[in-house]
């Protein structure tokens, strides 16, 4: 149940025949995160998921592009 609503997400935030052209020519540089981010209307984080997931970048990599929060004790 939990990959099925994984893969609903993805494909509903980045459609995923779009996401595979992108990784097809993908050179490995955050600026084309950005831009295919922007094309997409996501946060560039969701697209450095999306190839983290997908064994493209090292859960390591690109990490910056994501939107971080802290949860506060208030």
């Amino acid at each position: 149940m939990e990959e099925e609503a994984s893969a609903w997400a993805a494909n509903f935030l980045v459609p995923q025949a779009d996401l595979h052209r992108f990784i097809a020519d993908f050179a490995g540089s955050p600026e084309e995160v950005k831009r295919f981010a922007a094309a997409q209307g996501v946060a560039p984080g969701i697209v450095v998921g999306q190839l983290q997931i997908r064994g493209i970048l090292a859960y390591s990599c690109m990490n910056k592009l994501k939107d971080h929060y802290q949860w506060s004790d208030d």
